[in-house]
């Protein structure tokens, strides 16, 4: 029995360490520098499963249009990621969680994206630590994960949710380096957005029909847009009206929404006609039940007026 006992044990150990390895980035195939060449990486490509978590720490290429699948676990913590060409970015698949952590830095990709099933996390060193992804006017994309925790998230055109992804903000911030737009791709299906804290700043907040935006309440921080949507007051061409706001406020918040210019009225209707409220957004967004307060809009209240919800003595502070 003991001599069983200790040939199953020995089984058992050596199934434990086939099971859970790791790959380290190399950089060390003369031909390229691309992630996706197992050449360039001590263990070969990592992979979900069997587990082979990869660790990148030098600089590395991304290739044309390859879509990091099933890598499992990758952190990229010190080292640059470039673009090899013109059309290169940072493209997570299903079954991947890429996280940019340390000192690492992307220099200058034509965008990063995430797929169903795929994540993307920014936890650099400090709010100071920059992430470029700003190439060309590329676009930051979700539709698995993206959550920034720290550091600062550079975008060339936009930083949208499609498809049923999702964007949380936890820290850090989202900059842009030219004219852009923050919320939803209007030519998709919607996704949700969740700001915990950091900060977003951007020229347009657009927000397709079924996104949600859910302003938390773990720290301090502010999204400041210069208009909502886009195509406004059109009955053709409109992909972003106004109509599709849904926004809640969670008690406790300290995030701040505020819109420097607004300096036209909402479009509820998809057509050429301002709605009533003119100018006047947050009451416009309450009374319609676009805006919420800790998931209870207007209606759920007893109909309950803006200017009662926005009166510290009465509504919410």
């Amino acid at each position: 029995m003991k001599k069983h006992f200790l040939g199953t044990t020995a089984v058992v150990a050596a199934l434990v360490s086939t099971a859970s390895a790791a790959t380290l980035f190399t950089n060390n195939d003369p031909g390229d520098t691309f992630i996706s060449n197992p050449g360039n990486w001590d263990n070969g490509l990592p992979t979900l499963s069997p587990v082979n978590d990869g660790t990148i720490t030098v600089n590395a290429g991304v290739d044309t249009n390859v879509v990091h699948t099933g890598y499992g676990n990758v952190t990229h913590s010190a080292g640059q990621i470039n673009r090899a060409n013109g059309s290169s970015g940072l493209s997570i698949g299903a079954g991947t969680s890429w996280t940019m952590s340390g000192t690492a830095t992307a220099g200058g990709l034509r965008g990063i994206s995430t797929s169903v099933g795929g994540s993307f996390t920014l936890d650099l060193d400090s709010n100071s630590a920059v992430a470029d992804f700003s190439n060309n006017n590329r676009d930051v994309a979700s539709s698995g994960t993206l959550t920034v925790n720290s550091g600062n998230l550079l975008s060339g055109r936009s930083a949208t949710v499609r498809d049923g992804g999702s964007i949380v903000m936890n820290g850090g911030s989202i900059t842009f380096s030219t004219t852009a737009n923050f919320g939803s791709n209007p030519l998709s299906t919607s996704g949700s957005i969740t700001v915990n804290a950091g900060n977003v700043t951007a020229d347009r907040f657009n927000l397709r029909t079924g996104t949600t935006v859910t302003l938390g309440a773990t720290g301090a921080g502010a999204l400041d847009f210069a208009d909502w949507g886009s195509g406004l007051y059109t009955n053709t061409g409109d992909r972003a009206q106004d109509s599709g706001i849904n926004m809640n406020f969670l008690s406790g918040s300290e995030i701040v929404l505020g819109l420097s210019a607004a300096a036209r009225a909402l479009d509820f209707t998809n057509d050429a006609t301002d709605n009533p409220y003119g100018t006047a957004w947050a009451q416009a967004l309450w009374e319609t039940d676009r805006l919420k307060y800790n998931g209870n809009t207007s209606t759920d209240l007893g109909g309950l007026s803006w200017a009662d919800a926005s009166n510290s003595a009465v509504g919410f502070g």
